[in-house]
């Protein structure tokens, strides 16, 4: 293990507490550094691991692969409308805000939310355009009490005709 990657396993070994989602009746594998929990089950913190997400340079194309998600979803860099790029741009504030409390930043928050809600989506609708809306609640816990922080509904859009592309997402007030 390289020494970079060993300071960055302990610094989130140190972190006092984690984000970690929950589904009613519905259980899914362990993520990195969050655990996915039925309601109110508990919740067991998990090893670290590297961010959700391969960066995206200025020189970066838009048709770089930031990460593949289920159901064949992928989230490119993008631009200022579609992509990493456009959720950077108009939702970071919006997953900081989901982040607070649970000791994760905003991009393991939207990371946490997108994979989740293209694995078991709550809703899904379809919209003009050639898109599709996948909705699912997200229970947000700090992992060091134990104790639920907020509940917010995670929408995906991704485009039926750029194989499935992310559009965007955010957390929104209503299912899709």
């Amino acid at each position: 293990m390289s020494a970079v990657r060993s300071l960055v396993a302990v610094a989130c070994a140190a972190s006092a507490a984690v984000v970690a989602l929950a589904a009613p009746a519905q259980a899914a594998p362990q993520e990195a550094a969050t655990a996915w929990a039925a309601e109110t089950a508990v919740v067991e913190q998990a090893v670290a691991a590297p961010p959700p997400w391969a960066p995206c340079g200025i020189g970066d194309p838009a048709g770089k692969l930031v990460r593949l998600y289920p159901n064949g979803a992928a989230l490119r860099c993008g631009n200022e409308s579609t992509g990493y790029r456009h959720i950077l741009g108009r939702h970071l504030r919006d997953f900081e805000q989901m982040a607070f409390g649970t000791a994760q930043n905003w991009r393991d928050i939207a990371h946490l939310g997108i994979h989740h809600t293209m694995q078991t989506p709550e809703r899904t609708k379809p919209q003009t355009g050639g898109k599709t809306c996948r909705s699912r609640n997200i229970i947000l816990v700090n992992l060091h009490t134990n104790k639920e922080v907020g509940r917010k509904i995670v929408r995906v859009i991704t485009s039926n005709t750029r194989n499935n592309d992310i559009i965007t997402a955010y957390p929104a007030g209503s299912h899709c």
